[in-house]
């Protein structure tokens, strides 16, 4: 049989030269592995003419060094990031606080965030371990940098997944692994095709798009499905106050109270959820969802106008507020008033054969000393569920801030802590971590419950071999 071969020079979405990249296009990150592979089961399946190079095949190609295959993948990122909005620098420079200093692959900055790119290049077979983790956490630690992404064409070790999940830094450091790269490259050139784009006024900015928070690092990913992907910009109003007023007690005295401020009101419930002012700030609510959301109205700014790419299978929504604006001014006012209330001590002169005594006149503001001003601001809330065989996992999370509120897919429970979950069992669905799962010779995953005895066994033995011969 006549092998027929297919050589690809430039490539077919932007027309760059490809150099002899067999994989991505260095211009636009273009896959070329899936077009490559259907034109030779094509020549397979037909008796078509050859496309052969003969000068290609007389000399073989010159294999790429490792910097110009880094250098792809950071074009790559530099790509992606900037279509998100980040303004990227690529291959930089930058002296830490050690004095040395310190290479970063793609810096993107959008707003007050900033993130450092690692970017690795390597073959399938070539998996990112431990020390490499530890060294990108090192250079962010060194940069002050509290947020990292480290990228790789093939995939971590369970152990780097670990570490960067758990690092004694407790920098924020993020992974994407060949899938997650060509799920997100993808994500951007489909984004700009055919993705649904939504517009909402006056909220706080996601940080990254719904694609990138559903991403799991799990061993068998591929069993797990995601049944719903729920975006809500849920209304807040923000509102401003002073109040100013004097007043003359018994004693002749003048009493004078000036405070300004701000409160955070729920937009549904009307409840208050944080009062900051000249005297002090005080929340009003326990709940970490309420607390947290606190905190990102007072640390993140608003955008006038947010643009969100609708992924496939998600809803985006922006309820309008259950409370009406005079309701929840209302409220406050009354809170202000309540809070000012006060009993003012005064001292009234005895008579000659009396001792002075001391008396208390109390002091309630007037509704008209209290001046107001609202807005609403929308906050983004994103809960996902995945889907196992018979289990469902839920995400919540608070893009504004990257805050992760609840992830059960990401937790395995045991009495006395959480572990980082490593597999989902094939049989049941059950998510669980490297202790609880068990791998048979076939490379499949199961629960204990589940696992086949011989499998069972096996991982006993494993286990005793490394806790006394392997430390």
């Amino acid at each position: 049989m006549l092998w027929r071969f297919v050589v690809v020079k430039f490539c077919p979405e932007c027309g760059k030269d490809l150099k002899g990249s067999i994989k991505f296009c260095p211009e636009c990150g273009f896959s070329l592995a899936k077009m490559v592979g259907a034109a030779v089961q094509e020549n397979l399946d037909q008796d078509v003419e050859s496309i052969v190079d003969e000068d290609i095949l007389e000399a073989p190609a010159e294999e790429k060094t490792a910097k110009e295959m880094g250098s792809n993948l950071e074009d790559v990122m530099e790509k992606i990031l900037s279509n998100r909005g980040f303004t990227t620098k690529t291959r930089i420079k930058l002296r830490g606080a050690s004095g040395q200093f310190n290479e970063i692959d793609v810096m993107a900055k959008r707003g007050k965030q900033t993130i450092a790119v690692e970017c690795k290049n390597y073959a399938e077979s070539a998996k990112i371990g431990i020390e490499a983790m530890r060294d990108f956490s090192s250079k962010l630690d060194d940069l002050g940098i509290s947020e990292g992404l480290f990228v790789t064409s093939s995939d971590f070790s369970q152990d780097a997944i670990g570490w960067a999940q758990n690092n004694p830094r407790s920098k924020k450091i993020r992974l994407w692994n060949g899938t997650d790269l060509s799920k997100n490259f993808q994500s951007m050139v489909l984004g700009r095709k055919v993705g649904d784009m939504k517009k909402f006024n006056d909220c706080l900015k996601p940080r990254d798009t719904i694609e990138s928070y559903s991403e799991i690092l799990l061993q068998n990913k591929d069993r797990i499905v995601i049944s719903r992907r729920e975006l809500v910009f849920n209304p807040y109003y923000i509102v401003q106050f002073t109040i100013r007023d004097q007043c003359k007690i018994p004693d002749r005295q003048i009493y004078t109270i000036h405070d300004t401020g701000t409160y955070f009101v729920d937009g549904f419930t009307g409840d208050i959820l944080y009062r900051s002012s000249d005297k002090g700030d005080e929340t009003f609510v326990e709940e970490d969802e309420q607390r947290q959301i606190s905190e990102d109205l007072n640390d993140i700014e608003s955008y006038k106008t947010v643009e969100v790419v609708e992924a496939p299978g998600s809803e985006i929504t922006a309820p309008e507020p259950g409370k009406s604006r005079k309701d929840v001014e209302f409220g406050v006012r009354q809170n202000i008033i309540e809070e000012n209330t006060q009993n003012i001590k005064y001292t009234v002169r005895g008579r000659r054969d009396e001792n002075d005594k001391e008396k208390k006149y109390k002091y309630v503001p007037s509704l008209n000393t209290v001046q107001l001003h609202s807005k609403v601001i929308r906050v983004p809330r994103l809960r996902i569920e995945f889907s196992s065989k018979e289990y469902i996992y839920s995400r919540v999370i608070l893009p504004a801030s990257d805050t992760t509120l609840v992830d059960e897919i990401a937790e395995c429970k045991h009495i006395l802590k959480k572990r980082q979950t490593f597999a989902v069992c094939d049989v049941c669905g059950i998510a669980k971590c490297q202790k609880d799962i068990v791998v048979d010779d076939s490379g499949a995953y199961f629960c204990k419950k589940h696992a086949p005895g011989e499998a069972v066994e096996s991982k006993k033995k494993g286990s005793i071999r490394s806790r006394f011969f392997y430390k």
